[in-house]
């Protein structure tokens, strides 16, 4: 559906996993946002995607209103999560480049 594996295997169903699958793509998308909305300096057509991309992510995936709370109640520490998943590889080379 998404293109992200397992992940997508999960998403549709009733019940938390289903949930946490769905938060984790829109906490990776919102990272992604983020990082390219700091990092690039303002809004480029990566960060309009990924922002445009979270309501798509989310009504397909969902199929009651309990289930979008659920989904809201994770992805903002998915959304954590997913900054670090997607800079990770940013700062790993900032130390390499620039030491501590």
């Amino acid at each position: 559906m998404f293109g992200f594996g397992i992940l997508d295997s999960y998403v549709g169903r009733g019940g938390w996993r289903p949930a946490a699958a769905t938060a984790v793509i829109v906490g990776l998308l919102i990272g992604d946002a983020y990082r390219r909305h700091r990092n690039y300096g303002g809004m480029d057509v990566a960060v309009w995607f990924d922002v445009l991309a979270i309501p798509a992510v989310v009504a397909m995936g969902q199929r009651s209103a309990r289930q979008v709370t659920r989904v809201a109640a994770l992805a903002v520490p998915l959304g954590i999560v997913g900054l670090a998943v997607v800079a990770g590889p940013d700062w790993i080379e900032q130390i390499l480049i620039e030491g501590f």
